[in-house]
């Protein structure tokens, strides 16, 4: 399944761009251009970091659930973790739709538009993270119960831990909002920080921490408490650059 879910994507990729050139985009004969392509892995540096970070989180987060709840835990927080992929895919969705808008329109130098799209981004994020919280909780012991009985005890650990889990559904979106903007606006450094800060540093310190301060709840809260550290700094760049982009 996962090798078909790769291959189809590819495959209607190869075919459209091979096999069309009256299209605005088409393969060419590459011309080598080093400098840009340092560039572009540079500025992208933040989604490589996002997807290092996620097998790193995704260890001290099975190592952690297994120390406190055995194997069960280890399923609980992979079910859990399911429900967070989904969720994220709106928000990861959005931010990169928009970002090739985001860098056209600085490009132009067109800051009302900017300023237009960071105040509708904003609506749109609050509105779908609100929707996104309670729509988790609503559908939660239903999508649960695809994965495990209700009478085992990884639907109850499940049950009984995900409220708090899902908080992180709350701030989330911002935060990857913010790495995106600045990955738009050719800002790889603040980007790359943003999602460093979020993905590894503030989720791995809130695992390895939280649970031996306040016990089995910390592990739940380790993605809120990361997530409200992560939208607070991004709200500091997002805050300091305003005049320098215009957004």
């Amino acid at each position: 399944a996962t090798g078909i879910g790769q291959c189809i994507p590819a495959v209607v990729g190869l075919v459209y761009f091979f096999g069309s050139r009256k299209g605005t985009l088409y393969f060419v004969r590459p011309v080598p251009d080093l400098k840009m392509l340092a560039k572009s892995c540079s500025n992208g540096s933040s989604e490589m970091v996002t997807n290092l970070a996620n097998a790193v989180t995704t260890f001290l987060f099975n190592y952690t659930f297994l120390h406190f709840y055995g194997e069960d835990g280890v399923a609980a927080i992979t079910i859990t973790l399911y429900f967070q992929f989904v969720y994220m895919a709106v928000y990861f969705g959005y931010s990169t739709g928009i970002a090739p808008i985001i860098a056209f329109k600085y490009g132009c130098g067109d800051k009302a538009q900017l300023h237009s799209i960071m105040k509708y981004s904003m609506i749109f994020l609050a509105a779908v993270s609100v929707g996104t919280y309670v729509l988790s909780l609503v559908v939660m012991k239903p999508v649960v119960q695809v994965f495990a009985s209700p009478a085992s005890n990884v639907f109850s650990i499940t049950v009984e831990g995900f409220p708090l889990f899902a908080l992180s559904f709350l701030p989330m979106g911002f935060s990857i909002f913010a790495s995106s903007l600045f990955t738009a606006l050719s800002n790889g450094l603040v980007s790359a920080v943003i999602s460093f800060g979020r993905t590894l540093v503030f989720l791995a310190g809130a695992i390895l921490l939280l649970p031996y301060v306040i016990g089995e709840s910390g592990l739940w809260l380790a993605v809120p408490a990361a997530e409200l550290l992560g939208i607070a700094v991004s709200g500091y760049f997002v805050w300091k650059n305003r005049k320098r982009y215009g957004y």
